[in-house]
């Protein structure tokens, strides 16, 4: 009979070698051992009293705790056979798995909810995992527990890392089975980026566009990104650029500027860095160079008696917004002491009218007109100048009939 059997290790896993040792009351011939569907080897100790066998390579699947060992077929030395025996067992070691965590990125979207979870084989679903999350940074840790499923499976609740810095992030998972049997601690990492990309700085080309105007902007980021969009008051195209790129260089072929002195620049919320972290909207005022534009004078820019007591000037611009204050002045160019200047006000559509003027006793002669102006961007608009003709004499119709009396 068998008094005793060891085995070495205590317990095992599929692919280990393991040694079993049977003592028999007496010297014992031809044994035939099994642990589980494994055949052991005898190595030593045939036809005596203690047999030493192994199972050089184990074999389990993954759903089995423990293996049994059969003897069977044994007999002492004067052919009596003993019973077979099928007793004791070889656990079998647990193992755990860790899922990637947040596809092994944590970002701002993830980093309130982060959720670890596996797998366990020999495991019952009366035990649970323990989770360690800690960072290379700092000595923050979070701690957490998780029942086993009755598919061996587990999740930890979402854990929330606000106000861990930027790191590598290690989830550390330990069980013990309903034998005791400590798992290897396993291990699973992320890299924590929840920094949001920013907007180092904006660029045009030209600095002040004016209306009309092809426009380079190069707007420079902190770190690779993508997704850029941006409008100064009508789409930039980037299609040029391939991302991830820390600079993108977009363009406006035709800037169309109204009333206004300046334009909003905006890069969109929609750019992310490389961890899926989105950026905050960015704006900026970009000053705009002011145009003016002088109308014709008198309707064409010869001032007769019908306009020379009620002189009206009149024109447009672009890049002043309402209420920006343009300067006209008015000279005769004969006569140094005939002049006089206005300040106007642009209109909501742009448009300038002068108060009227009467310039009638003003000698015939060419006149100048001069407009400046600068917006509230501070942009000072190109002078306008223009020279046109004062002629207010009236004709007279002398008859003859007339004259004759006259003389007579």
């Amino acid at each position: 009979m068998i008094t005793q059997a060891t085995f070495s290790p205590t317990y095992a896993n599929s692919g280990d070698s393991v040694n079993i040792t049977i003592d028999f009351s007496e010297e014992t011939l031809n044994a035939e051992a099994k642990l589980g569907v494994n055949t052991v080897t005898w190595i030593s100790g045939q036809d005596t009293s203690e047999w030493i066998g192994e199972v050089s390579i184990l074999s389990a699947s993954p759903t089995d705790t423990e293996l049994a060992y059969t003897v069977q077929g044994f007999s002492d030395t004067h052919g009596n056979l003993g019973d077979s025996i099928t007793n004791g067992v070889v656990y079998l070691t647990p193992s755990i798995t860790v899922d990637a965590i947040s596809g092994s990125v944590i970002n701002s979207s993830d980093i309130t909810n982060v959720v670890v979870s596996g797998d366990t084989s020999r495991f019952d679903d009366s035990q649970k995992v323990t989770l360690v999350l800690s960072n290379n940074v700092d000595a923050q840790t979070k701690n957490a527990e998780a029942n086993i499923q009755g598919d061996g499976s587990w999740s930890m609740a979402a854990q929330d890392l606000t106000g861990w810095p930027d790191s590598e992030v290690t989830a550390t998972v330990t069980g013990s089975n309903q034998h005791s049997i400590a798992a290897k601690a396993v291990t699973e990492t992320a890299t924590l980026s929840a920094a949001k990309p920013t907007v180092s700085s904006v660029t045009l080309n030209p600095v002040t566009p004016s209306n009309g105007d092809s426009v380079q902007v190069t707007i420079r980021f902190n770190e690779n990104v993508s997704n850029v969009s941006g409008t100064l008051g009508q789409p930039i195209d980037f299609s040029s650029v391939t991302p991830l790129a820390i600079e993108w260089i977009g363009t406006i072929v035709f800037l169309n500027v109204g009333v206004e002195s300046y334009k909003d620049l905006i890069v969109s919320a929609d750019y992310e860095n490389a961890f899926g972290n989105k950026g905050d909207a960015y704006n900026e005022q970009v000053a705009i160079t002011p145009e003016i534009t002088l109308g014709l004078v008198a309707g064409d820019d010869v001032i007769g008696t019908d306009d020379s007591d009620r002189l009206v000037i009149t024109g447009t611009s672009l890049g002043f917004a309402e209420g920006d204050n343009l300067n006209i002045i008015v000279q005769s160019v004969d006569q140094g002491a005939k002049n006089f200047n206005q300040t106007v006000q642009v209109q909501r559509d742009g448009t300038w009218t002068t108060t009227t003027e009467d310039i009638s006793a003003w000698r015939n002669s060419n006149i100048t007109i001069t407009l400046d102006g600068i917006n509230a961007s501070g942009v000072n608009a190109t002078t306008v100048s223009r020279t046109v003709s004062l002629n207010d004499s009236v004709a007279f119709v002398y008859r003859d009939d007339w004259i004759n009396k006259k003389v007579a």
